[in-house]
């Protein structure tokens, strides 16, 4: 996969969550040309509190800050309006063969972007792909 201005947007904004967040850390992702996937780790002994619902609530900040400051660095570039979906899907990685089976998805998933229905020469699908996405 190669990044075009807007991929490096994302990957440049991804990479430096660290240094806003001091108890983030970044493992596998990878940018997409219509999604993006990342583990994100939490270190609770640096966090403000050790309570779960401390925990999301972090969590849905930095996907927000993130979010906002692709959003933010894209439509610098004259002549955009990005955004982004609403909302973002999380899962908590409860064992290390987990976590080894997502890193491996994140790797991979490049390859099945020639099958994906957005990267299709043949629109007759996108209809109905659109019409559930966003209902």
């Amino acid at each position: 996969m190669y990044l075009n201005q807007y991929g490096k947007i994302a990957y440049d904004n991804w990479i430096e969550i660290p240094d806003h967040f001091v108890n983030i850390m970044l493992d596998e992702f990878t940018v997409m040309p219509n999604h993006f996937h990342g583990i994100v780790g939490i270190n609770r002994s640096n966090s403000i509190s050790q309570q779960t619902d401390k925990t999301k609530m972090l969590l849905s900040r930095v996907i927000q800050q993130y979010k906002a400051s692709v959003t933010r660095d894209i439509n610098k570039i004259p002549g955009n309006n990005f955004q982004w979906l609403r909302s973002f899907h999380n899962r908590i990685i409860r064992n290390e063969r987990e976590l080894n089976s997502i890193r491996s998805y994140i790797f991979y998933d490049v390859l099945n972007w020639k099958e994906d229905i957005e990267n299709k020469n043949d629109n007759s699908d996108n209809d109905e792909y659109y019409s559930r996405l966003f209902t």
